[in-house]
């Protein structure tokens, strides 16, 4: 045991320390501490991140759906031939192009996922854009991180002919 102390004297310098000090463990311990402290914290930003986008695509699917089943129905003319009008595509308060973003109570309509956690408010204008189209804005509300998000989807129904 005698040799390898003095062989331990041999590589050090003068000063006759050998090994570490608790200094030097402890601020290694810290170096090494605060590097998985930033690799948690990206790990917890990218779970976030992740349940953001699904929450987002979630609502967007909705929409999606919801505008399949617009394409598929006839243009509401009032006609009195109501067989397959969709009375859900027409504007209800008259308000028109000014209408498109109305949420809430001013939407000319609003549609509640099963869950409760989506609102999809829609409006209607006639004309909008074109002669004998209607621009329908879908608007989906929902939480997410604490605040109150929307997203806007908007698309062009031509009148059927």
């Amino acid at each position: 045991m005698m040799k390898a102390f003095k062989s331990c004297q041999k590589l050090i310098p003068a000063d006759n320390s050998c090994g570490f000090s608790l200094i030097e463990v402890l601020l290694g311990i810290a170096v090494f501490s605060i590097g998985i402290l930033a690799v948690s914290s990206m790990q917890v930003r990218a779970i976030n991140a992740s349940n953001a986008a699904g929450r987002s695509l979630a609502g967007e699917n909705m929409v999606v759906d919801q505008i399949e089943q617009f394409k598929n129905v006839r243009w509401l003319e009032n006609d009195g031939d109501s067989l397959n009008d969709d009375p859900n595509l027409q504007d209800t308060d008259g308000d028109g192009v000014a209408g498109l973003d109305h949420i809430d109570g001013d939407a000319d309509y609003a549609v509640v996922s099963a869950d409760g956690e989506y609102t999809i408010f829609y409006n209607v204008a006639n004309d909008d854009v074109e002669p004998n189209t209607q621009t329908i804005r879908m608007l989906i509300n929902y939480r997410a991180g604490g605040e109150n998000v929307t997203q806007v989807l908007t698309f062009l129904k031509a009148k059927d002919v």
